[in-house]
């Protein structure tokens, strides 16, 4: 029987309706009992819980005990590990958790779930299962991916997950193609040369230098009209400025230009990284004066999760060296 370590962390996948009729996260150790009852007790499951909570309350210090739980588990003991979680932050966590986790020597797989088990529409039984096929496949070996059903069941890499849309709750990678998807029990690869082959995957990686991760990297979303005069800076070491889809921001006007930010930005010690140009292509002349800025950064062909994961983490380890490495697939080819 396959060892399966199950990390629960809360979120929708477990949770149930509460006295109230709101979803809470009462009911984490569920997935494995509708599991056992649908398939069969074919596989030997240790459970692991940090914490309990909702994704929409996740933030930096849950990031740290995860990434210390799992750290402390000797994988030697299990084909795998599956972490369940919110599908709100799931993107983020799982972007930090593809850095701070790719040294693991067995596949780590998140998953969530659209609605709570109990619902007939929920995906997240199916995405348990996804999560067992690819970790029993045997042709992913290690790395850090999530499993989450819409069309097809589909596989992630945990760096280019994007946070799902609002009304129909589906994800997308960041290069629109998925790693792959479980066929009939199976993993099969997508056929894109974006994505990593399985030589790649399974290519064994280092452990990244460990440290206590802090909050003190903000993102800020361009948008008509943007006033930056409205953001305190205080306490902040970084600010990710996602651009439009071009990578262009306002720079004209007072209040509304990028520039003068910078300008501020820079007095107060603050770096700031603008998110994502395409590599190789030409940037627009409205930034020609802002990127010659010594504390403006760009940064290329990376999600907007992967890049504040990476940004949260560079800031904390006090290595800003280590943005410019490809850490776990996050930056695109």
């Amino acid at each position: 029987m396959p060892n399966i370590l199950v990390v629960f962390t809360g979120g929708t996948i477990g949770s149930s309706l509460n006295h109230k009729g709101n979803i809470a996260p009462e009911n984490t150790k569920l997935l494995i009992r509708k599991y056992n009852e649908e398939i069969g007790e074919k596989h030997n499951f240790d459970v692991l819980e940090p914490f309990t909570v909702l994704s929409e309350n996740m933030g930096v210090d849950h990031w740290n005990r995860l990434i210390d739980a799992i750290n402390q588990v000797d994988e030697s003991q299990y084909d795998g590990i599956i972490v369940t979680h919110g599908s709100d932050t799931v993107s983020y966590t799982a972007a930090m958790a593809g850095y701070l986790l790719r040294h693991k020597n067995c596949p780590i797989v998140f998953i969530a779930s659209n609605y709570i088990l109990e619902d007939r529409r929920s995906n997240g039984l199916e995405n348990f299962k996804s999560a067992i096929d690819l970790i029993c496949d045997n042709r992913i070996k290690r790395g850090v991916y999530v499993c989450y059903k819409q069309e097809e069941n589909y596989v992630y890499l945990a760096t280019r997950l994007c946070e799902a849309d609002h009304f129909a709750d589906e994800f997308e990678s960041f290069n629109k193609r998925p790693l792959g998807k479980i066929c009939e029990g199976k993993f099969s690869r997508e056929n894109d040369l974006l994505n990593p082959n399985l030589d790649e995957l399974n290519a064994k990686k280092e452990k990244l230098p460990t440290v206590e991760l802090k909050s003190e990297v903000a993102i800020i979303k361009a948008y008509p009209d943007l006033d930056y005069d409205r953001f305190d800076i205080t306490g902040l070491k970084a600010i990710l400025n996602v651009g439009y889809h071009s990578a262009t921001l306002c720079t004209s006007g007072d209040k509304t230009s990028f520039v003068n930010f910078a300008k501020r930005c820079e007095e107060r010690g603050v770096d700031l990284y603008i998110s994502s140009f395409k590599e190789g292509e030409k940037i627009y002349e409205s930034l020609d004066s802002a990127v010659k800025l010594k504390n403006v950064y760009r940064l290329s062909n990376i999600s907007v999760e992967a890049a504040y994961a990476k940004l949260i983490y560079a800031y904390s380890l006090g290595e800003k060296e280590i943005i410019n490495q490809n850490l776990y697939f996050e930056k695109i080819k």
